[in-house]
């Protein structure tokens, strides 16, 4: 009511919740929170930020916890791109990225 429901921060709140299902065995509501968020941050910040390679990096993982590797690989391979233009290659979350993507990479090859 105070910050309507485009607001970042109620963005913030369905990814926390989104991390929350996930964490408690149930991606597909993940997905559905995780989904909602990138619309906000998206319509926030445009298609090139932070946390929107945040959220496509989480929904990456809830589609993995699915056993839908390919949508996975989609997902945080999105995500990487846009740390690693916003980042560069040394930055933390850029090198975490990566790693998760050649790892599903390699064992889905």
């Amino acid at each position: 009511e105070v910050y309507g429901e485009k607001h970042p921060d109620v963005a913030k709140t369905l990814n926390n919740l989104g991390l929350a299902w996930n964490s408690l065995g149930d991606p597909k509501k993940a997905i559905e929170y995780y989904e909602k968020a990138l619309s906000i941050v998206r319509d926030t910040y445009g298609d090139r930020h932070p946390y929107v390679a945040a959220t496509l990096g989480n929904l990456g993982m809830a589609w993995l916890s699915l056993g839908n590797p390919k949508k996975a690989i989609e997902y945080i391979q999105h995500s990487y791109k846009i740390l690693h233009e916003i980042f560069g290659d040394q930055h933390p979350d850029t090198i975490a990225a990566k790693k998760m993507l050649d790892f599903l990479k390699n064992k889905n090859t």
